[in-house]
């Protein structure tokens, strides 16, 4: 699916490794989003996961971890 969605012209892709936690996954996305604004995505995942792993509740890897980047 990733390959498909690049040859479509797709130039960056956001994907979870596994169903997440819907709470964290917003948290992490409001975060990117925010941040991508203006940084480049790279920084704006980074501090996206920093800002999931920060909060206690969210501390496990599960909430986290899943999350990759992949483009061009």
């Amino acid at each position: 699916m990733q390959r498909a969605l690049l040859y479509a012209g797709a130039n960056t892709l956001v994907l979870s490794s596994w169903k997440v936690d819907a709470k964290s996954t917003e948290l992490w996305m409001t975060t990117f989003y925010r941040e991508a604004q203006g940084k480049p995505l790279s920084e704006a995942a980074r501090a996206a996961l920093r800002a999931v792993k920060q909060r206690p509740e969210y501390a496990h890897p599960y909430h986290w971890a899943a999350f990759s980047m992949i483009g061009r």
